[in-house]
């Protein structure tokens, strides 16, 4: 039967009776047909011949058999060998008087097995069994599928759809087919069960590959419909795809993202997001036979644009989680890119926020973790006290209690490891206050200040014109992180301190001092709590004199004094080891 079907059986035994009776000649075969494996495979078939009728009516039943095993011993198409289930055959057809087919109606059902192609390395897909109903058209090479049933927790949906036999093994299937309600366990490709609406495939499948002018799915709200092919090689595939999606929620993204496509990306979007839409997006992969190199997906290669919307996750352990962001993420071969034009931060809300993970197939990447905050100062020490940071809590500051505005642009480099130390995480905070408000301690309060901030890993610095206790004065503020024997907080105020202004610290130089004195002091402790420090007076602008000795030196004097500083209490500071220089 090899002209009419393509296939070659070898029968070493076969029973064949013939009965004429009632105007019409029935014939009946008995067969085992011989597979590879010296197993025999039971055919029965059965033909109707009434006188005068141009052709027989035949009916076949086959005993079970392993699909796979047929396609090793030459029966069907080699790709067979991927489908390793049972499988029995009844079919019904007119045979021609000159040996023609007519179309033959045909009825499978299979057993429970696998479907596991070369390139799965042992990951197979379960089946648990399924019926069919088609019609194929032998001179033509082609059928239909009127409907195929999967069966059983391992599998289930519903096919239909048109097929089409090569001339050859090379030439392969070509599919038109619709599957509904499907839902498979892929563990080749998905990590989790795969599971759809309704699946299209309109293309051709063969010993080259796989090429689709139509693959579309959609889940709920979801599409995606792509064109595409598959080129298996020796390194890695070819690869085109070309298509868009829309709709598509976080959830589902982790279901059908592939298991090796860019996996390092993939870890982190499993990891990492909670939530949101991707409402739409563009795909375009041009991958050439052997390209990949090392894991390594040349950028140029893929290009995949998705705005997305609410989207929700996780950018750092024990910071706020992020929320309603909305932007565009751009994944190529080996570079994963996130633009965020809004989002919430815990109390504060993000502008031009970025994600940058460059060099995917790396294990331990770094992602560049970037965004701008504007926001009342407060909301932004909210933010700076979550357990990750904690740093109002470190200087006694209660954010409910700061006021003020501030614009921070913040940074951040994350390596992308599974357990993932604290000290391995770059901090760099840069951002401007105005009309900050903030109580140090019980003795210092700070108000109006307009600072350059500067928040790195390592430590603090803050600078620029404020008032402190009411009075004016430019302030310096470092702060230390790193260990260390010395005290932490570093306070640097330059001010002119009229007679007043001295008094609101404690430093009565009255009756020999009278006018403004400019104070240079550098102060050091813990937060508010002011320990030790020096300073440096200019009396230039001040009266200087000595009633005891009837003597007095005006303005436009030379006089500079240093002392040490020692807190007194209450915001009172004490003078001691005061000593002068002048003429």
């Amino acid at each position: 039967i090899d002209d009419l079907t393509g296939l070659r059986l070898a029968i070493p035994n076969a029973r064949v009776e013939l009965l004429r009776q009632d105007g019409k000649v029935t014939a009946s075969l008995r067969a085992g047909v011989r597979l590879s494996d010296q197993s025999v495979w039971p055919i029965q078939a059965e033909a109707d011949l009434p006188d005068n009728a141009d052709g027989a009516v035949v009916a076949i039943k086959t005993g079970t058999v392993p699909l796979d095993q047929l396609a090793r011993s030459g029966v069907g198409p080699q790709l067979l060998k991927a489908f390793q289930f049972p499988l029995s055959a009844q079919a019904k057809f007119i045979m021609g008087k000159g040996g023609r087919s007519g179309p033959i109606r045909v009825w499978l059902t299979g057993g429970a097995g696998q479907v596991m192609p070369d390139s799965w390395a042992g990951k197979p897909m379960p089946l648990g069994g399924f019926t069919a109903v088609a019609t194929i058209d032998p001179n033509e090479r082609r059928g239909v599928i009127d409907r195929m049933e999967l069966q059983g927790p391992a599998s289930k949906g519903a096919l239909s759809g048109g097929f089409a036999l090569g001339a050859d093994d090379a030439s392969g299937v070509a599919l038109d087919l619709t599957a509904r309600g499907i839902s498979l366990a892929i563990p080749a490709v998905f990590e989790e069960r795969f599971t759809a609406d309704e699946v299209a495939l309109k293309g051709t499948i063969g010993g080259a590959g796989v090429t689709f002018e139509r693959l579309a799915l959609r889940r709920e709200a979801f599409q995606i419909a792509l064109a595409g092919s598959y080129a298996p090689s020796a390194v890695s595939p070819g690869v085109t795809l070309n298509g868009r999606f829309s709709g598509l929620p976080v959830t589902l993204l982790k279901q059908i993202w592939p298991i090796d496509a860019a996996p390092n990306a993939r870890f982190w979007v499993r990891q990492q997001l909670t939530g949101g839409v991707l409402t739409t997006g563009e795909i375009n992969v041009a991958l050439v036979p052997d390209t990949i190199q090392n894991h390594t997906v040349p950028d140029e290669a893929v290009t995949v644009a998705i705005d997305f919307d609410e989207l929700a996750g996780n950018y750092l352990d024990g910071m706020p989680p992020l929320t309603h962001a909305r932007g565009r993420a751009t994944l190529r071969g080996d570079t994963f890119e996130v633009d965020v034009a809004s989002a919430d931060l815990g109390p504060v809300t993000l502008s031009a926020g970025k994600v940058i993970i460059p060099q995917l197939h790396l294990e331990g990447t770094v992602a560049a973790i970037s965004g701008e905050v504007r926001e009342p100062m407060k909301n932004i020490l909210l933010l700076l006290d979550s357990p990750r940071l904690g740093y109002p809590t470190r200087f006694g500051i209660k954010p409910d209690s700061v006021a003020g505005q501030a614009a921070v642009a913040a940074s951040f480099n994350v390596p992308m490891l599974k357990d993932l130390k604290a000290e391995s995480v770059g901090i760099d905070v840069k951002g401007q206050t105005k009309g900050l408000g903030v109580k140090l301690s019980d003795a210092i309060t700070i108000a109006k200040a307009d600072w350059d901030v500067a928040v790195t890993g390592a430590g603090l610095s803050a600078s620029g014109p404020s008032h402190v206790n009411g009075i004016p004065m430019r302030v310096t503020w470092l702060e230390n992180f790193m260990p260390s024997d010395r005290p932490p907080t570093t306070l640097e105020a330059d001010a002119v301190l009229d007679d007043v202004g001295r008094e609101r610290f404690g430093i009565s130089l009255a009756p020999y001092v009278e006018g403004p004195v400019r104070f240079r002091a550098g102060f050091s402790g813990r937060g508010g709590d002011i320990r030790s420090g020096t300073v440096l007076m200019e009396f230039d602008k001040a009266r200087i004199s000595a009633p005891e000795l009837n003597w007095a030196m005006g303005p436009g004097n030379k006089v500079t004094a240093t002392a040490k500083i020692v807190p007194r209490g209450k915001g009172a500071l004490a003078l001691n080891e005061l000593r002068a220089v002048g003429p």
